[in-house]
């Protein structure tokens, strides 16, 4: 009896304990699902107000963006009209250079011409040196003003290139010739190497481009000498102009065809040579290439594209000879409309004994030749 009694007991215990672990269970299971319900909860929260910073941080770069772009246009605006602006007054710049340079140069024009005509006439001694260096400063102020209005007129793109055959010979011969007893007054060596060679170019232009070389070279160059010749490479004829001058940082070769630039102040001058050098060069489509060691000097050169023997440098040759040949005891034809220019040219013609008719207009030159005794 004991015995079935303790029997039924630890199966009642048995089932209790059944019952409990259940309840344990269900109760934990009910605690764990609590507990990831607030973490969710708490989870929802923190992602929420983390939105909501983003999503303010978010508008604030949005709106200083879009201030940044309206600051952007407005600048883009500013520089636009700021660039036509410049362009606007460059163009009248240009324009009003040009016609005041002409209107300068005329005056000076006739002013060497007296001078010329006077230093002719005058006796040796005071007056004619004088009469010397007045011509020389009237040349020097000449000279600036016409480089200014040659550069006015490269700008405004007023030059337009008559493009030939041309032989470089006689180029070479007469800026030679020309610059020789320059480089000789100053005790230096000068050499145009002959040339059988033609370029197709601007004869005009290039000869102006290699008179502002050479004349850089001898001004600048203090002893040796200088040499101007070209060579074949292909189908270019690169054109050199050497000498043994101080030579150029190679950090301010550029800045030495900037406008009224002297590296050096031991020789006269305003620094336009080159910036005429640099815009002829970009006029003919070519390049001015800059060789150069300091204390032994610099190498200019130009790369020009090769022409081949025919008709135009013929008759190229023939204008140079045309050029070269005596004025004296020829009747020349002088127009000019400017009168003291006609008169200052008529008299200095008249000392190299030619004989003149001049006039403001062609067709009272023609008048004065018809009247004119036969």
């Amino acid at each position: 009896m004991n015995g079935s009694l303790e029997d039924e007991l630890r199966r009642e215990n048995e089932k209790l304990r059944k019952i409990a672990r259940a309840l344990t269970e269900r109760v934990e299971r009910s605690t764990d699902a609590q507990g990831t319900a607030f973490t969710l909860f708490q989870t929802a929260i923190t992602l929420e107000e983390t939105v909501r910073k983003r999503t303010a941080e978010l508008l604030r770069l949005n709106e200083q963006l879009r201030r940044e772009i309206e600051e952007r246009i407005q600048a883009e605006d500013a520089l636009r009209l700021a660039t036509a602006a410049a362009e606007r007054a460059n163009a009248h710049k240009t324009t009003f250079l040009a016609s005041a340079s002409h209107d300068v140069l005329q005056p000076l024009n006739a002013a060497r011409l007296f001078v010329e005509a006077l230093t002719e006439r005058a006796p040796d001694g005071e007056t004619l040196a004088i009469a010397r260096r007045a011509d020389e400063a009237l040349s020097t102020a000449n000279n600036v003003l016409a480089t200014l209005l040659d550069i006015s007129k490269l700008d405004a793109g007023a030059v337009v290139p008559d493009v030939r055959s041309v032989p470089l010979e006689p180029l070479l011969r007469q800026i030679g010739n020309e610059y020789g007893l320059m480089a000789e007054n100053k005790g230096l060596r000068f050499r145009a190497v002959p040339s059988a060679l033609a370029v197709r170019t601007d004869g005009t232009l290039l000869e102006r481009l290699l008179r502002n070389l050479v004349s850089n070279a001898v001004k600048y160059t203090a002893r040796g000498g200088v040499l101007i010749g070209c060579r074949r490479r292909g189908e270019t004829v690169e054109v050199e102009v050497w000498d043994t001058g101080p030579g150029i940082p190679s950090d301010r070769i550029d800045e030495a065809f900037e406008e009224f630039r002297r590296l050096s102040g031991d020789e006269a001058g305003v620094g336009l040579g080159l910036s005429i050098v640099k815009r002829i060069a970009r006029l003919l489509c070519a390049e001015v290439v800059v060789r150069t060691r300091l204390g032994r000097g610099s190498v200019f050169s130009v790369a020009l594209p090769l022409a081949t023997s025919g008709h135009d440098d013929v008759a190229a040759a023939a204008d140079v000879r045309a050029y070269a040949d005596p004025l004296a005891g020829k009747t020349i034809a002088v127009v000019d409309d400017d009168g003291l220019s006609l008169e200052g040219l008529a008299l200095v013609l008249r000392a190299w004994g030619c004989a003149t008719v001049a006039a403001t207009s062609v067709a009272r030159v023609a008048e004065a030749v018809r009247a004119a005794p036969r």
